[in-house]
């Protein structure tokens, strides 16, 4: 059903809005991994935390979906921004709010998806460290840490990300590179 409706949609449009076998990729792979995610969410769970923070991938590319339990919306960031990334967005938006209603009478209702400008990334290998900086971001949720990521330099970041991995937040690591 979803194919026929993508494909007359892809007919009736000038552009390609989105490859067919992308799409089916990105289901797949969603529904195999959000399903074992999703299926933890409890309402006692979303009742008990601001955030929840889905890093989405899609050909080699990561970014970033959070979902605001408060605001009851969704935030999608992109360090290589394209229409395609915020439609699939939007799919697994309307996914996640479809499932959580289904399996736990939580209502979001129609799902908003709102794109917030970010940082674009100049190294082919970055966007996994933004989405890392991004979802620190919400997890402070103050003005100083948003101002930090707009700020940072981005294999600073990468340095002091590897430096508190390995256990060295005091050490020479991160302090040779910022």
């Amino acid at each position: 059903m979803i194919f026929e409706i993508l494909s007359q949609l892809e007919k009736r449009s000038k552009k390609r809005v989105l490859k067919l076998d992308e799409f089916d990729s990105f289901l797949r792979t969603m529904m195999a991994n959000a399903c074992k995610m999703l299926e933890k969410l409890t309402l006692d769970v979303l009742n008990s935390n601001r955030f929840f923070v889905m890093p989405l991938n899609n050909k080699n590319h990561w970014y970033l979906l959070v979902f605001d339990t408060v605001e009851k919306k969704f935030t999608h960031m992109n360090s290589l921004w394209s229409p395609q990334s915020k439609g699939t967005a939007k799919v697994f938006a309307k996914f996640i709010s479809d499932f959580l209603f289904h399996s736990c009478g939580y209502e979001i209702g129609k799902p908003e998806v709102y794109c917030r400008k970010s940082r674009q990334q100049i190294g082919s290998l970055d966007c996994g460290v933004y989405i890392c900086l991004w979802a620190e971001a919400f997890a402070q949720n103050t003005k100083e840490y948003w101002a930090y990521t707009k700020n940072c330099v981005i294999d600073g970041h990468r340095a002091k990300m590897a430096a508190t991995i390995l256990g060295h937040e005091d050490g020479l690591l991160y302090k040779e590179v910022n």
